[in-house]
């Protein structure tokens, strides 16, 4: 009888465990505190995790810096429908095309964008 409560208190003690590690949030800095490049790999990272939402603000920052691989993994990040592109995924694709990103380039002239502005790419 002894022995199941032990194992009992060792169940409890590692429910509590996993429940207080789901609880605890991660701050991160800022975007603005952080160099270009710093930012694009937070947000990659976090977007890899799938951690969507936290990872976003960090790629919005280096793509509307001029990072062309942080302008597209935004417009990934932003996917929504895999039949075509948003409009905010478009702008982002868009501008890292302009930066000379080739997969960009590759994403816009596929059947996806419904822009009217395939042949350009």
């Amino acid at each position: 009888m002894q022995k199941v409560k032990i194992g009992y208190r060792w169940l409890l003690c590692l429910c509590l465990l996993c429940a207080s590690q789901t609880q605890a949030q991660t701050t991160y800095p800022a975007p603005s505190s952080m160099s270009v490049e710093d930012a694009y790999q937070l947000g990659d990272l976090l977007v890899d995790q799938y951690k969507i939402k936290q990872g976003q603000p960090y790629l919005k920052y280096a793509a509307d810096k001029g990072n062309a691989k942080a302008a597209l993994a935004y417009s990934r990040s932003l996917s929504t429908n895999v039949m075509v592109l948003g409009p905010q995924e478009h702008e982002y694709a868009v501008k890292a095309a302009k930066l000379g990103n080739e997969d960009a380039m590759l994403t816009l002239s596929l059947n996806r964008n419904i822009f009217g502005d395939r042949e350009e790419f």
